[in-house]
């Protein structure tokens, strides 16, 4: 009895706030530390995210909107899912004649894992998952895995895709492209602009392939809303554009993130994965999945 009294008592003694004897300030420092490395990633909270893409008129426009969701948290690292559903319009020039504006609906589920890294300036990441689409009565399917790598001045993404299922229908012509990207973001010395080289290779199971490459200039207008000017050209599809309008809903608050935290890391660190060219599934004959 006498030594859970003793015990009760070293345990309110070592809680109580403004005692600085030596023992006390080595738990009190023990505490804190944990408490502030266990409070590194809490800011990370379910967020939106809406994604309009306008393309030159032979190509097609899209519609995204994403949900962002962690599931567990600890101490310097997350577990989330990443789901996206996305609407693309007909070629203008192809509107008309009974068809419909929408010509293809799609899904990309992503289960991801981000990790903390010096101190909290970086993280890494690794996700993987599943894309689908659906295009005048034709189903297509992919598999998708990514990495990340962000750091103050500059991120890298690669995914790579292979589709499975039915990769081709007679039907619409066209095959699905597997593909592998690769893309660093880095700021230019303007406030809020950056700028986003994009390196890609698609191919089809019939051996029909393409390197590519995407430049794209990213503007913030604020913390929520961002815009994106991209330009491509591959072999399969020859040259293109595309202006984007992003909006993310829930943006971290910056009187919320821990200090040791940059906030141009804590921002990536707490939205989406974005699609690299990667998530919206392309067939021959059609366009990159241009923008974040």
């Amino acid at each position: 009895m006498l030594r859970s009294v003793r015990f009760l008592s070293c345990l309110v003694v070592c809680l109580s706030p403004g005692l600085y004897n030596s023992g006390v300030m080595a738990f009190e420092s023990t505490d804190s530390a944990q408490e502030a490395s266990a409070s590194l990633t809490t800011f990370v909270v379910p967020a939106q995210m809406v994604k309009l893409t306008l393309a030159p008129l032979d190509s097609s426009d899209r519609l995204e909107l994403n949900h962002f969701q962690p599931l567990s948290h600890w101490d310097q690292s997350f577990l989330f899912f990443d789901q996206t559903f996305y609407a693309k319009s007909r070629p203008f020039g192809e509107a008309g004649a009974g068809l419909p504006v929408v010509e293809t609906l799609g899904g990309s589920a992503r289960l991801g894992y981000r990790h903390l890294v010096n101190e909290g300036r970086g993280f890494l990441g690794l996700n993987g998952g599943y894309d689908s689409s659906w295009q005048q009565g034709y189903y297509f399917q992919q598999l998708g895995l990514g990495i990340e790598a962000t750091f103050p001045g500059i991120a890298i993404t690669a995914t790579v895709t292979h589709g499975v299922g039915s990769t081709y229908d007679l039907g619409l012509g066209q095959a699905l492209l597997s593909s592998f990207n690769i893309q660093t973001s880095f700021p230019i010395g303007i406030p809020h602009l950056s700028i986003a080289p994009r390196y890609y290779y698609v191919r089809d199971r019939f051996g029909q392939s393409s390197p590519g490459g995407q430049l794209q200039f990213s503007y913030g207008l604020n913390r929520a809303l961002s815009l994106s000017l991209s330009a491509s050209y591959d072999d399969l599809s020859g040259s293109g554009g595309s202006l984007q309008f992003k909006y993310f809903f829930h943006p971290p608050n910056p009187s919320q993130v821990p200090a040791v935290i940059p906030y141009g890391i804590a921002s990536p660190f707490s939205q989406a994965i974005g699609n690299t060219g990667s998530r919206i599934i392309r067939l021959t004959n059609s366009p990159p999945a241009y923008g974040d």
